[in-house]
């Protein structure tokens, strides 16, 4: 199976994939991100019921694709992946001024944020190496 733009369709297709799977499954990664609630939903699925997931990360992992990342236990990556995040943007690239935009955009903070807790996230992309995401512990081996 593998994970390419994150989309709610693409998150309920994955999700299905899992909902009958009860032992390890190894998942390529490979992602711009894409929806940060289908991510999410992803990541709550998971963590909720218990799934064993392994990611294998190649090209690049983006955006939301860290929050899908975080799910995964012993998560593998090519030693030429390349790992980005960023503030996100909500709607057309401005962030509504509504109670719900504002709650989503502090929960995808505080959660990348305790991820990556040495990076400083700003607007624009911030870009780890192989290296640099097993140093954050973002991944567990480099193959």
């Amino acid at each position: 199976k593998i994970i390419s733009t994150i989309t709610d369709f693409t998150a309920q297709e994955f999700i299905s994939f899992l909902e009958n799977k009860n032992e390890l499954q190894k998942v390529l990664l490979f992602t711009e991100g894409g929806s940060c609630e289908g991510a999410m939903a992803i990541k709550d699925y998971i963590e909720t019921h218990r799934k064993k997931v392994q990611f294998y990360c190649i090209g690049k992992i983006e955006s939301s694709g860290i929050i899908i990342l975080s799910a995964g236990k012993n998560n593998v990556s090519y030693k030429n992946c390349t790992f980005g995040t960023h503030k996100p943007i909500v709607g057309n690239g401005s962030i509504r001024n509504s109670w719900l935009h504002r709650k989503k955009l502090r929960l995808y903070i505080e959660l990348i944020q305790s991820l990556t807790p040495k990076i400083r996230i700003k607007r624009k992309m911030i870009y780890l190496t192989a290296r640099e995401a097993l140093e954050h512990k973002l991944i567990s081996k480099i193959i």
